[in-house]
């Protein structure tokens, strides 16, 4: 049977979801992303237009893998609360490609950097890698009840986890040091998780971390093994 390729377009559950398939190529891991608050909705489509799932369109050759992206109906509801119904995508997406279920990485920008601290904690098992970019540790961030102690329960849920974080130095949004917080978190037990932050980059630190970054090679080392 010929598997298909490109950007296909599943029957969503509680939430819609779209899985990218490379065209030229059996991938060789798969890649969970997780989109920020301006792409959230139902259409299935608007996840498509920012971070990961752009430089698809732009280098596919640098990004050999199963890609699943799934879209957050509610900007005010983190994902974690949808974090039964991405698992089951992504459970049917690796299913359906006849994927190795111990080859996924995490990833998310934002709000999805957010949910990739969050999911990435809960169901560490699940993932090789987790690598927020311009993420926070609490969802209402500008509101905080207890920082020190939602940085400190991920950092316990992550330690061992292989992870990168990336953030712009300018960032209007979500502030920079809630990566470097993270960071130093992650590192004071024993982490080995590598912070890159970008001189004068505001909020949109995706691009360079999918675009300019080696994160796509260092994805393909990790998968390879």
């Amino acid at each position: 049977m010929t598997m298909s390729t490109g950007f296909l377009f599943r029957t969503p559950n509680a939430i819609p979801c779209t899985v990218y398939v490379p065209r030229d190529a059996q991938p060789i891991g798969t890649v969970l992303f997780l989109h920020g608050r301006g792409e959230c909705g139902t259409n299935g489509t608007l996840q498509l237009t920012t971070g990961l799932p752009r430089w698809l369109m732009l280098e596919p050759e640098r990004w050999p893998f199963a890609v699943v992206v799934p879209q957050k109906p509610d900007p005010e509801r983190p994902w974690l609360d949808y974090h039964d119904s991405v698992l089951e995508h992504l459970d049917r997406s690796i299913n359906e490609n006849d994927l190795d279920e111990d080859k996924i990485v995490l990833t998310g920008l934002s709000q999805g950097g957010n949910g990739a601290l969050q999911i990435g904690a809960r169901v560490a098992s699940r993932f090789r890698a987790v690598v927020p970019v311009c993420g926070f540790p609490e969802f209402d961030f500008n509101n905080p009840r207890d920082r020190e102690g939602h940085i400190r329960r991920l950092a316990e849920g992550l330690e061992h986890m292989p992870m990168r974080l990336y953030h712009g130095e300018a960032d209007s949004v979500v502030p920079v040091e809630d990566s470097i917080d993270m960071h130093a978190a992650l590192q004071a037990r024993g982490s080995t998780a590598v912070l890159e932050t970008y001189p004068g980059v505001d909020h949109n630190s995706w691009d360079k971390a999918y675009g300019e970054s080696d994160l796509a090679e260092w994805f393909v080392e990790l998968l390879s093994r």
